[in-house]
């Protein structure tokens, strides 16, 4: 057996491989599935005759662009048991857990090595739990389990923020005890969603003192972020969400912030002024208008998504002026708002609000309030 990790550079990204070279009967190679060009030039190029975990530079972090990222062969049976026995006795798996983490702080004792972080006494965040080689990698979901039956028996709730379903698992594992409150990556949850898991969250600690609840999206970050300092603002354990979200950027981070879309931030706020104000009744606006002010030169168009209104306005093409987009039939929007920008046919920006939290009738966005590139 050898094991190696290191740097295998392409034309458009570094991959980190962690390369694990057992009998070659302990895998199916023949039903290994390359979701990239370069992973099956990679298998050619380094001859290999065991396992190849390829992991992308970006993997672990809800800012991955490409979901399907980690690439790896398919293990027989044999070959998961294998895998996961001896990348726990690696040295090198330790290596591959931390890069992963990036700047997660560790929960590390003489027991456990978990991608995981006590934010207060009743609420901690983790990393996704995985079973076979991912759990070698990511938080085992037996470890954890084990950890949560070693320091708080019968008494957690595990909270699943992840609606991909490849990040989905048995709720047997953790005995029942958890709740599936998904919503996708990069971008807030609905405000009613949001609301939900609050109420959630309060009413399981209200029914034990020793209940504690565990929250996971799949690297732990900005999902986790965005509902675990909805959760303090909710208990009132911070009145501004600015307060919140500095709190837990320094308990669950070594370095950074946790979150930096405008649009989560938005929706942070709004629970801020939720529990300072109260939830607003249900609004309906129409959509009258939308102005674009100073559009970035090339082809320009957008679209509103909103509940059962979806337009989609005629491209224009833009020389740097403002354009206006008028609907043609009367277009409502109803709680959450999705717009989203294309130049040159590219999705450039998007933004995420909530028509009930509307304060006026007109609403004004400058380019600091979109989430930015996202292609």
């Amino acid at each position: 057996m050898l094991l190696d990790i290191k740097d295998y550079n392409t034309a458009d990204r570094t991959y980190t491989i962690l390369v694990l070279l057992f009998d070659r009967n302990i895998f199916e190679f023949g039903s290994v599935e390359a979701k990239h060009d370069t992973f099956r030039k990679l298998m050619n190029d380094a001859e290999l005759s065991g396992f190849v975990l390829v992991l992308d530079q970006l993997i672990g972090g809800d800012d991955t662009k490409d979901d399907k990222s980690l690439v790896m062969a398919t293990l027989s049976p044999p070959g998961i048991d294998a895998f996961t026995e001896l990348t726990s006795k690696l040295k090198g798996t330790s290596f591959l857990k931390k890069k992963v983490s990036k700047n997660a702080k560790r929960f590390i004792n003489d027991q456990f090595n978990l991608d995981l972080t006590y934010v207060t006494r009743k609420m901690l965040v983790m990393s996704q739990p995985g079973l076979g080689p991912k759990g070698s990698i990511w938080n085992s979901a037996r470890t954890v389990k084990r950890f949560l039956d070693t320091r708080h028996p019968h008494s957690f709730m595990v909270y699943n923020l992840n609606s991909e379903k490849e990040y989905t698992y048995r709720e047997e594992i953790f005995d029942g005890r958890v709740r599936v409150f998904g919503f996708k990556p990069r971008q807030p949850p609905p405000l009613t969603l949001l609301l939900q898991v609050c109420h959630d969250i309060a009413a399981f600690l209200r029914q034990s003192p020793s209940n504690i609840i565990a929250i996971h999206c799949k690297s732990g970050r900005s999902r986790s972020a965005t509902v675990a300092c909805a959760w303090m603002l909710h208990a009132h354990l911070f009145q501004k969400a600015s307060d919140a979200l500095d709190y837990y950027s320094k308990t669950r981070l070594t370095t950074g912030t946790a979150i930096s879309l405008p649009s989560q931030l938005r929706y942070l706020n709004y629970i801020q002024t939720i529990t300072q104000t109260g939830l607003p009744p249900t609004n309906v606006t129409e959509l009258l208008s939308i102005t674009v002010h100073s559009a970035p030169k090339g082809s320009f168009a957008l679209s509103v998504v909103s509940g059962d209104c979806k337009w989609y306005p005629k491209l224009q093409n833009s020389t740097g002026e403002s354009l206006v987009f008028e609907p043609e039939k009367s277009s409502e929007l109803k709680e959450d708002v999705k717009i989203e920008i294309f130049v040159d046919k590219t999705l450039s920006a998007i933004l995420f609000f909530n028509v009930r939290m509307a304060e006026t009738q007109t609403m004004s966005f400058q380019r600091s309030d979109f989430d930015g590139e996202r292609h």
